[in-house]
């Protein structure tokens, strides 16, 4: 990534923290960040594909995650990593997850998180999306990690990171 491209992700999160995702423009941005409009469009073809990049960033390093760390055998206990993995990247993204998680911004990022998940859990565990009962409590456990992760990053939950994780654990492990 350029000092540029580094500059406009940075200025953008700013104003993002601001005020919803299509009332910025390409204007402000450039200008806040004291860049011509030219260097926007060299990496982006609007704040649209700007925030796009951010979150397939972010969607990318999750899949990765799961990938790497989805259990093959089943209990709670074997979910810890997958758990911790995707807790610990969350944390290291807690400032930009604030802003993409905050009201008005945050419906289509919270949808592709689901998916994703959704789509990795179903490939993992070897099951067909015919296989409606198993799909539905994929679904449904799904929505209630992605919930606390969300409730969580944004602080409304009490209590320490460990906790969370074994929680999260526990839910996953009934899938």
């Amino acid at each position: 990534m350029t000092k540029a491209q580094a500059q406009i992700i940075h200025v953008f999160l700013k104003l993002l923290a601001q005020k919803p995702l299509p009332k910025i423009t390409v204007a402000a941005i450039t200008r806040t960040a004291h860049l011509n409009r030219g260097t926007f469009y060299l990496y982006y073809r609007d704040v649209y594909d700007l925030y796009d990049h951010i979150t397939h960033e972010l969607l990318q390093h999750l899949a990765e995650l799961v990938d790497e760390t989805y259990p093959t055998q089943p209990g709670p206990q074997a979910f810890l990593a997958l758990a911790q993995a995707v807790i610990n990247y969350l944390n290291s993204q807690h400032a930009m997850l604030q802003i993409l998680l905050q009201d008005g911004n945050s419906d289509h990022f919270i949808e592709q998180i689901r998916e994703l998940f959704i789509q990795k859990v179903m490939a993992k565990e070897h099951i067909p999306l015919t296989n409606h009962p198993y799909h539905i409590d994929v679904i449904y456990n799904i929505n209630g990690v992605i919930g606390v992760i969300i409730d969580w990053q944004r602080g409304r939950l009490h209590c320490s990171q460990d906790v969370v994780i074994q929680r999260l654990a526990h839910i996953l492990a009934v899938l």
